[in-house]
């Protein structure tokens, strides 16, 4: 989905200033997507082999989760500050319509 978004819609996300945020995102999720454990163990928690690859991807998509939401919240904020700085807009009243002010 984020590779789509950058696609359609790259010219939107610069101009709210999340490219940044956007790249992280991307990259967070490949590196936890590519994960490749040399040997994975689901062994006891007390066996000689300390089983690390469920943390090690649990670590990993929470760190992707924490990019898309920082980059959520930059396209939030910049949306946010947009609308602060639009001008009124002012709808005419069609003719026999109360005004809804």
């Amino acid at each position: 989905l984020l590779l789509a978004a950058r696609e359609k819609h790259g010219p939107f996300i610069d101009d709210l200033g999340a490219k940044p945020q956007l790249e992280r995102a991307i990259e967070d999720w490949r590196r936890a997507a590519r994960l490749q454990p040399l040997l994975v163990s689901s062994g006891r928690g007390d066996s000689l082999l300390l089983d690390n690859h469920l943390m090690t991807l649990a670590y990993l998509i929470d760190d992707a989760g924490r990019s898309s939401e920082e980059l959520g919240a930059q396209i939030s904020r910049s949306v946010a500050l947009s609308a602060d700085m639009a001008e009124p807009v002012t709808l005419p009243v069609e003719p026999g319509l109360s005004d809804p002010a």
